[in-house]
């Protein structure tokens, strides 16, 4: 009996010891299947990972790793697969530091309310950063449960949610201590009112830093700037790009918006009907003022052929633009009452992408002047050029872009997009030679071009194979002039 009694123990530790190295071995490969799916890791992590140690490791090292995993990857989709791998991972990954940021958007987790409240209850407490964009079905309460448990909340992304209402705005703005970024974009008209911005921007507009409101249709939208120009002092991002407004265009006062909001860097206008208040010449020098930390602005117009055309003009950019020394983005993209060639009498030597496409001409002459002098100055600083369907005339294009490797020892220039435009083969031939940190080239439609070369180059490999047909081309036809 005893021996028998034995046998049977020895049998349920064999049987035990065989279930715990199963449940290893299925921990093990959830580890790396989690290794694998996490290309952005360093590869200590994933050795650690995949190798199995981790199953092992202590709770404080094993948060550590994680941290610097989101902190790589963001919180998503991470530690939804890490919290499948065991019962010590799921708690690690549950741990409310790892979710400070977390982007809800891509439908990694369900949009519903009663995943937003689980998640609410056990992660997001201390979460600083949260992105609910495309959430169809979030509402006031949503975002009542959000701010009743997510005391730190800093930024917020609601864009794209249609079922938000002013009461959800006003509830956010109650709930919420100290906002600094709020994205509105692309929700319906009664969410960003006047109503729920007089109950908002007074309690955090002077904390914020980031607002897009685009999107968006506005009834009162005067009013409604006048709200940010009167409590949003630190704001350095302001986009009201797409929107749709009551009357036809919508004029600001320039000066006004410079001196409410001197910390402005992002600029992004595109699409919406939006010009600066008309000066006279008697008051035009009192009435400049400056962004003087501006480095992007963005007033690009595409709107189909049956809406209006655009209404900007060359002076508002001009003044927005006055006396910036570090504006690094300027998109003035489908606007034929700008003349890029004008802005060579503002300060913009460290310009670093230029979107000029289907934007006006002057016919008085003095085109060619002007833009060989804006190329020559950001020749040094220049990244991206966008130049396409300029009706430049086939030699005044060919000048200008020798402007822009005048004289220089190194360009920095990676992306031109020359499509639809008069350029030569002679004209590219010289840019790639000079220029040898292009990696993409738009020739397509190009007028002066061969039909094999009428195409976008959208790499490396296809530049320099163009760069080479285009050098063995000048010798062949000298080859055949012997």
């Amino acid at each position: 009996m005893k021996k028998r009694n034995k046998r049977l123990s020895s049998r349920k530790i064999k049987k035990t010891d065989s279930e715990e190295h199963s449940k290893q071995n299925k921990g093990k490969k959830k580890a790396e299947e989690i290794s694998r799916k996490s290309p952005g890791s360093t590869h200590s992590v994933n050795s650690a990972i995949s190798g199995g140690c981790g199953l092992h490791l202590p709770e404080e090292i094993l948060l550590k790793i994680f941290k610097e995993i989101v902190r790589q990857q963001g919180a998503l989709p991470f530690l939804v697969r890490a919290s499948k791998v065991c019962s010590l991972w799921k708690e690690v990954a549950s741990d409310p530091t790892l979710w400070r940021k977390v982007d809800l958007s891509f439908g990694w987790i369900r949009s519903t309310d009663n995943t937003l409240k689980k998640l609410c209850e056990h992660k997001l407490k201390q979460c600083k950063d949260v992105n609910l964009s495309y959430w169809n079905n979030l509402n006031t309460a949503s975002v009542k449960t959000l701010t009743d448990s997510c005391h730190h909340l800093s930024a917020v992304n609601l864009s794209y949610c249609k079922k938000i209402n002013t009461e959800s705005i006003i509830t956010l703005a109650e709930n919420c201590y100290q906002l600094n970024s709020l994205d509105l974009s692309f929700t319906p008209n009664d969410a960003v009112s006047l109503q729920s911005l007089k109950v908002l921007l007074p309690k955090h507009g002077p904390h914020l830093k980031q607002l897009n409101i685009g999107g968006n249709g506005f009834k009162a939208f005067t009013a409604m700037f006048n709200l940010i120009l009167c409590n949003c002092l630190n704001l350095e991002l302001l986009d009201i790009s797409n929107c749709v407004f009551s009357t036809d265009i919508v004029l600001i006062n320039v000066k006004k918006f410079q001196d409410a909001c001197p910390n402005i860097q992002v600029l992004r206008f595109a699409n919406s009907r939006i010009d600066g208040n008309p000066l006279t010449s008697g008051n035009r020098q009192a009435n400049l003022g400056s962004f003087p930390k501006l480095e992007q602005l963005s007033v690009a117009y595409n709107r189909p052929d049956t809406q209006p055309k655009a209404c900007l003009s060359l002076d508002f950019v001009t003044r927005v633009i006055n006396k910036c020394e570090n504006v690094k983005l300027l998109d003035i993209r489908g606007n034929d009452n700008v003349d890029c060639y004008d802005l060579c009498d503002l300060n913009l030597y460290r310009l670093q992408a230029l979107h000029a496409s289907n934007t006006g001409v002057k016919t008085d002459g003095s085109q060619l002047y002007r833009l060989t002098g804006l190329f020559h100055m950001i020749r040094h600083s220049l990244i991206e050029l966008d130049l396409s369907w300029s009706p430049l005339q086939e030699d005044d294009i060919f000048l200008a872009l020798k402007a822009l490797t005048e004289n220089i020892k190194h360009s920095w220039l990676k992306t031109v997009n020359l499509a639809g435009t008069n350029i030569t083969q002679q004209g590219v031939k010289d840019l790639l030679n000079k220029c040898n940190e292009i990696t993409n080239i738009n020739l397509t439609s190009c007028r002066g071009m061969t039909r094999g070369f009428k195409r976008e180059f959208k790499n490396l490999k296809d530049v320099e194979a163009l760069r080479l047909s285009l050098n063995s081309a000048e010798i062949s036809s000298e080859d055949d002039s012997d």
